[in-house]
């Protein structure tokens, strides 16, 4: 039976131990990796997890304004590829999680269109947002994948 400080595989990667710190917000006014994030990154790794997941970082441009990760053109590839190396550097392994905010949204949100599977209010930010085409789906499916790519 494994332990906890087992090294293990997660799909094709490997960790040094079965530690996976769980995701947290990292606070970026522009969407990029700033020293902050490194540095807390830097710290987070030091402290022996096999692997670290990231706060939500963001696919759609129309969700700039919210203060957090971003990834949603190439201005974004030098801050987390400089991110991952640091990770890496400190033994652990890095998980991105992409999100689309949709009416979760925090902060401003005057002229944005929030969409949501139901034009149903968010009861925790009581965003009223407008239901989701089929079409926006599949535009947001595409963001998610240019992301990841």
């Amino acid at each position: 039976m494994k332990t906890l400080f087992d090294k293990t595989q997660l799909g094709q990667m490997s960790l040094k131990n079965r530690f996976i710190r769980a995701a947290i917000g990292e606070k970026t006014s522009d969407g990029q990796v700033n020293e902050n994030i490194l540095n807390m990154y830097k710290e987070l790794a030091m402290g022996g997890s096999g692997a670290l997941i990231t706060g939500f970082t963001l696919i759609d441009e129309a969700e700039k304004n919210f203060p957090m990760m971003a990834f949603y053109d190439d201005s974004f590839c030098e801050g987390h590829k400089a991110l991952t190396s640091l990770v890496h550097e400190k033994g652990a392994n890095i998980i991105l999680q992409l999100v689309y905010v949709g009416s979760y949204v925090m902060g401003k949100t005057t002229d944005m269109t929030i969409l949501a599977p139901s034009a149903v209010e968010n009861l925790n930010t009581k965003v009223l947002p407008q239901e989701i085409t089929v079409k926006q789906i599949k535009a947001i499916q595409e963001k998610f994948s240019k992301a990841a790519l």
